[in-house]
C-alpha cells in the first residue's frame, strides 16, 4: 500500500474521524509512566472552496421560479421598458399623417433594437464546460475537479503499523514553536504521494 495525498470531498470528512478512532483502538504501543512522552502534533486543514456555482436542485429550481414570479407581480417598470413603451407611443404619433420627424428621432435607436442586439450577442455565448479533464480521468491528485464542491486535503500517513488517511500534519521538535510546525505541514513531504 503506498502512501500519498489526495482532496476528500466535505461530506466524506467524518470517515476521517473514524480513522483516528481505529488508530487508538489497533494502537500497540505499550507505556509506562516512566517511558511516557507527549509529542505534540500540529495538523493543517487545507480547504479548496467551490469555484463556481453547484447546479440548483429541483426544490431550489421551483422556489426561484415562485420568487421571480413574485418579483415580476410587484417590481416597477425598468428603465427599459419604459423607454419601449415611450418608443411604442412615438411610433403610433408616427402613424399620424400630420407628424414631422427630425433625423435625430429618424437615427434614434430603440429599446426593441437595443434588445435584438442584446439577444444576438447572449445567442453567440457558449458557458464554459465545468467538467474538466481531472474530472474525466478521476485525477484525484488535481484541484481542479469538482470545481461546485468542497475539497480537503489529506495524506496517507503511517500511523504505528497500518497506514490511514489523515490531515497533513507534523510533530513539534524540542525549540520549535506550533506556529513553525504547522508552517512545515504546508509543504509536502518527500515521502508523501500527492493524491487530490
Amino acid at each position: 500500500m503506498t502512501s500519498g495525498m489526495r482532496f476528500l470531498k466535505f461530506g466524506k470528512f467524518r470517515r476521517l474521524k473514524t480513522t483516528f478512532s481505529e488508530f487508538d483502538r489497533h494502537s500497540s504501543c505499550v507505556s509506562t509512566p516512566d517511558s511516557f512522552k507527549w509529542h505534540l502534533m500540529s495538523a493543517v486543514c487545507l480547504v479548496r472552496h467551490p469555484v463556481v456555482s453547484a447546479q440548483p436542485s429541483a426544490i431550489e429550481q421551483r422556489y426561484q421560479k415562485l420568487m421571480n414570479e413574485m418579483e415580476f407581480e410587484n417590481s416597477l417598470l425598468s428603465d427599459h421598458e419604459l423607454r419601449h413603451r415611450a418608443d411604442l407611443d412615438f411610433i403610433e404619433k408616427k402613424k399620424q399623417e400630420d407628424f414631422d420627424e427630425s433625423e435625430e428621432d429618424a437615427l434614434t435607436l430603440t429599446a426593441q433594437d437595443q434588445q435584438d442586439i442584446w439577444d444576438s450577442q447572449l445567442s453567440h455565448f457558449t458557458p464554459a464546460n465545468t467538467i474538466t479533464e481531472a474530472d474525466e480521468k478521476n485525477d484525484q491528485q488535481s484541484t481542479d475537479r469538482k470545481l461546485d464542491e468542497k475539497l480537503i486535503l489529506i495524506v496517507k500517513q503511517k500511523l504505528g503499523d497500518r497506514f490511514h488517511w489523515v490531515l497533513p500534519q507534523g510533530q513539534r521538535s524540542q525549540g520549535e514553536s506550533m506556529r513553525q510546525v504547522r508552517g512545515s505541514c504546508n509543504q509536502t513531504p518527500t515521502e508523501f504521494r500527492v493524491a487530490v
